[in-house]
């Protein structure tokens, strides 16, 4: 695995826990195939709740890069969405661990699906999707 980026110092986002990021939900599973170029180099199931918004890109030369997962789903709980899939392209770059040299672009990327389960009290139950004056964040 690459080097992940450094996401300590983000203007507009703070990171906290599952739970306070998304107070609306229980869980958010990211089911995903990450690939180099077309061939597929791994499969695997991310849970936020139990592990980071980032998940790693395979790319073992890859420096500062990984897979924002947390951001796909803030913007699906904004669009009241349950399922989606998504295709993430790593961020990162193949240069020097310490930034002095800046490499190409990582070409990682993964092809995912999203499931998220919302907390029984913010959901409407005729339509499976959360209550119009809930606030999502």
């Amino acid at each position: 695995m690459g080097e992940p980026m450094d996401r300590s110092h983000r203007i507009f986002m703070k990171l906290g826990t599952f739970e306070e990021a998304f107070p609306t939900l229980d869980d958010a599973v990211v089911e995903f195939t990450e690939f180099d170029f077309l061939m597929e180099k791994r499969t695997e199931v991310w849970r936020l709740a139990w592990q980071s918004g980032l998940a790693p890109c395979g790319n073992p030369f890859c420096r500062r890069g990984g897979y924002e997962l947390d951001r796909e789903v803030s913007r699906m709980v904004r669009a009241q969405e349950a399922v989606k899939d998504i295709e993430v392209y790593c961020h990162g770059d193949e240069g020097s661990p310490k930034g002095r040299k800046i490499g190409r672009r990582c070409q990682h990327k993964i092809e995912a699906k999203i499931v998220l389960k919302y907390k029984a009290e913010t959901m409407n139950v005729a339509s499976g999707k959360p209550r119009e004056g809930d606030s999502l964040n």
